[in-house]
């Protein structure tokens, strides 16, 4: 199979992620939708492009004829990266220790190692908006990929709002201890680091 762009591959897991929640294909509006993309005809290329690596199949004149042909690995390679799974999961918002979520007014997919993750439970991707986690290891501008968890284990990082103190990072078997109000938003499953980004906003 011939390789593909990470845009691409964005697109072909959105695809892939629509069909297995809804048992249908998406739309080409659905499709820019999710990606972020105002143009129909990015959308088109991206499809087409797809279309002639073997990736997909599509009749233009049918609605939501969208196909992903199956493959031994469910990532193609690209420009050479290893393959690999991928899960794509939605970057909502950003975050700051102390403070209330920012949500974003629009929805971006990051891609992270789909085997970090429990099957079936809902994942959402925050950014950390500036050094305030630094104490726990996380730089302005990572991004960090929390899980719900039907349980909390002792060993797991927790994202959290306090009642009293906003949002914070703590360990699992420390929430036990707390005497205030708090609200899990979710377990850290993952995290993406930009070291480009990081060492430009230093300076």
């Amino acid at each position: 199979m011939k390789e593909i762009t990470k845009r691409q591959r964005q697109v072909l897991m959105t695809i892939e992620q629509f069909c297995h929640e809804h048992g249908y294909s998406p739309s080409v509006r659905e499709l820019a939708s999710s990606l972020g993309i105002e143009s129909p005809s990015a959308i088109f290329k991206h499809i087409h492009s797809l279309a002639a690596k073997g990736y997909l199949k599509h009749e233009e004149k049918s609605a939501r004829s969208i196909q992903v042909v199956d493959q031994k690995t469910s990532s193609p390679k690209i420009d050479g990266e290893i393959d690999r799974k991928s899960t794509l999961v939605p970057l909502i918002g950003s975050i700051s220790k102390g403070q209330k979520l920012e949500f974003f007014t629009t929805e971006e997919h990051i891609a992270f190692p789909a085997h970090f993750f429990k099957k079936q439970l809902p994942s959402y991707a925050f950014v950390v908006k500036d050094r305030s986690f630094e104490s726990d290891n996380l730089l302005q501008g990572d991004i960090i990929a929390v899980q719900a968890k039907n349980e909390v284990e002792a060993q797991d990082k927790v994202l959290a709002i306090e009642e009293i103190t906003g949002i914070t990072i703590v360990n699992g078997n420390a929430l036990r201890e707390k005497s205030t109000q708090i609200q899990i938003l979710g377990v850290i499953m993952a995290m993406i680091r930009s070291w480009g980004r990081y060492e430009a906003d230093r300076k």
